[in-house]
């Protein structure tokens, strides 16, 4: 715009110039009409075409359609190890609660003046390994706490050291006994000496229940249980499938 407006106040003044000064030739002086409309419309031309391509080179070099190519649109972000435990929850008053995309988990305080119950979950993406526990502690919190630090750690490196279930059916070794079955129960008698042996004064009287699940390699779930915490499964038809039975000191039927 402002292009034009020079060239039409170029116009004026040549004109004023031929009817002031009464040049017969005014326009041999400074320059023929047509020469200069033709050097003021290349040069209107070319600064319009610069504008343009300065302002079009974003789009001609593909700049701004970064954002939506594939290597942006379906980017990759592997995943993480995650270790997380009770003490990580968020406390909404007397409730605490966390949404994953693949579990959730919610508690409640109760009438006690602080919380016993604890829960866990690891996951090891390198192995394809999911651990979820639950302590429901009793009499205080020293035990819970124990295994909430200790349970799933303890396990995922005994299944490391000695094989997991896909390990030891590509040996064939599975076909005979379940040797993962007897690491798990053994690691749990292990941990149960380590708390007696920290301080008895804190475990003589305190306690608490431990469900596990135990994903492996998103084929094979071993669930532990010590106490009279539950596991339910739910099938195809909806149907509820428990995994887990009672532990109760009267019951004689676990020691068979």
């Amino acid at each position: 715009m402002w292009v034009l407006l020079v060239f039409t106040f170029v116009i004026s003044v040549i004109s004023s110039l031929d009817y002031i000064l009464g040049f017969k030739y005014p326009r041999f002086l400074l320059v023929r009409t047509e020469a200069f409309h033709l050097a003021v419309f290349a040069l209107c031309t070319y600064l319009y075409i610069r504008w343009l391509l300065l302002r079009l080179s974003p789009r001609i070099r593909g700049l701004n359609l970064l954002p939506f190519d594939l290597d942006h649109h379906l980017k990759f972000n592997p995943p993480e190890f995650i270790d997380k435990g009770f003490s990580g929850l968020t406390k909404y008053e007397q409730f605490w609660k966390m949404k994953h995309k693949i579990f959730s988990y919610c508690a409640t305080q109760g009438y006690r003046p602080y919380m016993e119950d604890r829960m866990h979950y690891m996951y090891d993406p390198n192995n394809n390994l999911s651990i979820f526990g639950i302590f429901d502690g009793h009499g205080g919190l020293y035990v819970s706490d124990f295994l909430e630090s200790n349970f799933a750690k303890s396990i995922r490196e005994r299944l490391l050291r000695y094989g997991t279930r896909r390990k030891l059916s590509i040996e064939g070794m599975l076909d005979v006994k379940d040797p993962v079955e007897e690491l798990l129960v053994t690691e749990v008698h292990r941990l149960d000496d380590v708390l007696s042996r920290i301080d008895p004064n804190c475990t003589y009287l305190t306690g608490s229940t431990m469900i596990a699940a135990i994903m492996e390699d998103n084929r094979y779930l071993s669930v532990v249980n010590v106490g009279d915490s539950r596991a339910v499964a739910c099938d195809l038809q909806n149907c509820v499938v428990p995994l887990s039975k009672d532990h109760k000191p009267d019951d004689v039927s676990p020691l068979h």
